[in-house]
C-alpha cells in the first residue's frame, strides 16, 4: 500500500482519471481517494515510480506521502 498527494485531483471525475490511468497498469489495483486532502491509498503490484509516471503522464503528478493528511 502506498499514499501519494495528488494536488490536481479535484473532483469525482479526476478520481475516475486517476484510477483509469493506474488500473491501465494493474487491473487489479484498489484505490481509495480523498478529496478533502487530494491523497490516494493505493494496493498494486505496480512500482512506485511507474505509477508515478503514468500519473504524470495522466496530467496528475503525483508525490508519495509517508503519512496520510488530516
Amino acid at each position: 500500500m502506498s499514499l501519494y498527494r495528488v494536488p490536481d485531483m479535484k473532483c469525482g471525475g479526476c478520481v475516475g482519471a486517476v484510477a483509469s490511468a493506474i488500473r491501465g497498469m494493474d487491473p487489479e489495483t484498489r484505490i481509495e481517494a480523498d478529496l478533502e486532502t487530494r491523497a490516494i491509498k493505493v494496493t498494486s503490484t505496480a512500482r512506485e515510480a511507474a505509477l508515478l509516471t503514468r500519473l504524470r503522464q495522466a496530467g496528475y503528478p503525483a508525490d508519495p506521502l509517508t503519512q496520510p493528511l488530516d
